[in-house]
């Protein structure tokens, strides 16, 4: 029973699972069936004899069955905190009730014996062919004209990159080392740097357009999941420490200082949330957010040479899992509430600027957001990728924001070859 409790309790996405500690719960359930007729196991066979566990145990394979889709669905359409996983706990007994009480009971009182083995096969085979045709008629079914472009819009939409991805100048999961690419203004004097993650790499055309239009040159230094803060950063789907992106990190900042740009541009991307490591633990919530803000202001100590300017880009909203489904339905209403959406962006910005009062900020909420509300579309145009990156034609169309840096740069300074 130790070993059941110690694996429902303390197994996280952070252990390789399935693997070998998938041993401890099917182990101890094999230890448990087999001793719990032992004199010593009393106290544990009458407490796994009780009423509400036999109801439990009753209902058990329903409860199997049903938690996860609910589950599933409601990760779409809420935020899951303590409160409502309660709800969801007591939703899902119900409904296992339900399903226990008017389909498996009576299911397990049918006496399929009485029945010709041709009729069981020939229902067996009958429900087996509705379902696989049911199926395959829905994939294929007729879609009105305004539903099919709503899904040819979200399509588009889920793959509108800049060319930074399409010139392979954005650094994927496995990648060191990447492209010396250069944007803007080719060959000028004043030079601007985009570094970062996927949430920097987003405002490529942005920084391009506007490097173009104030006559900068720009290199575009990003790469997948990987933040410019000066963290270790843990991968999830791999189980594993992302050494590829502390070698990029710091091989990147040598390739900034050499450059020795004027302005060097980060993205304090804020939900790093159990993709942080500390003292060989993973770490989430508050203790993530502390982290990035000590590694980000010890990139920006390690990029301030010569005076060089330093700007931090707040942290974009963030949709709900399912917008797009939402957007698929014909709603308008497929945001999310500032508050939400926003998160802890705004914590990581403030911290950063009151310890280093030199770095300047740029925050595009109100280019995104109105006082109460982050929207999905605009005027008919999708503004997100997915649910935490713009698309790169909504981002292109903030390039004002960049340009008025770029020249607030370019006339307070000057070059050391323009000297």
């Amino acid at each position: 029973m130790a070993l059941i409790v110690y694996a429902a309790f303390l197994f996280s996405d952070d252990l390789v699972y399935p693997g070998l500690y998938a041993l401890a719960p099917t182990i101890g359930t094999v230890l448990l069936i087999f001793s719990l007729d032992a004199r010593h196991a009393a106290l544990l066979r009458f407490g796994l004899s009780t009423l509400p566990m036999r109801w439990i145990g009753d209902r058990s394979y329903s409860i199997y069955l049903w938690h996860w889709p609910i589950i599933i669905v409601a990760r779409e359409i809420i935020t899951i905190d303590t409160a409502s996983s309660l709800l969801l706990v007591a939703l899902i007994v119900v409904v296992s009730h339900l399903a226990y009480r008017f389909l498996e009971h009576p299911i397990h009182k049918l006496d399929i014996q009485i029945w010709p083995r041709w009729a069981f096969a020939a229902c067996a085979a009958t429900a087996i062919a509705v379902v696989s045709t049911s199926s395959i008629a829905l994939t294929s079914a007729y879609q009105p004209v305004e539903s099919a472009a709503r899904t040819q819009a979200i399509r588009q939409a889920s793959t509108d990159l800049g060319p930074n991805y399409r010139d392979g100048c954005h650094a994927r999961l496995e990648q060191v080392d990447q492209p010396d690419c250069a944007y803007g203004a080719l060959g000028s004097v004043r030079k601007v740097v985009l570094f970062g993650d996927s949430h920097a790499a987003q405002w490529m055309e942005a920084l391009d357009k506007a490097a173009t239009q104030a006559g900068w040159e720009l290199r575009s230094w990003t790469k997948t999941s990987c933040p410019s803060a000066d963290v270790t950063v843990w991968y999830p789907p791999k189980k594993t420490i992302y050494d590829e992106c502390t070698r990029w990190r710091d091989s990147t900042i040598k390739k900034i200082n050499d450059l020795n740009p004027s302005i060097v541009v980060l993205v304090a991307t804020a939900d790093y949330s159990g993709w942080l490591t500390s003292n060989g633990h993973v770490i989430h919530g508050g203790d993530a957010i502390a982290a990035l803000q000590e590694g980000m202001l010890a990139t920006v100590d390690k990029l301030s040479a010569n005076g060089r300017q330093i700007v931090v880009i707040r942290d974009n909203p963030t949709m709900y899992r399912g917008f797009r489904d939402c957007l698929a339905a014909g709603h308008d209403n497929c945001g999310r509430s500032r508050s939400e959406a926003l998160g802890q962006s705004r914590t990581l910005v403030s911290h950063i600027a009151s310890h280093r009062p030199t770095v300047k900020s740029l925050d595009l909420t109100d280019r995104v957001c109105t006082r109460r509300w982050c929207p999905a579309v605009r005027n008919d145009q999708i503004l997100f990728l997915d649910r935490h990156h713009f698309t790169a034609t909504f981002a292109r169309s903030l390039w004002p924001d960049f340009t008025a840096i770029l020249r607030q740069a370019q006339s307070s300074t000057l070059t050391s070859e323009e000297k």
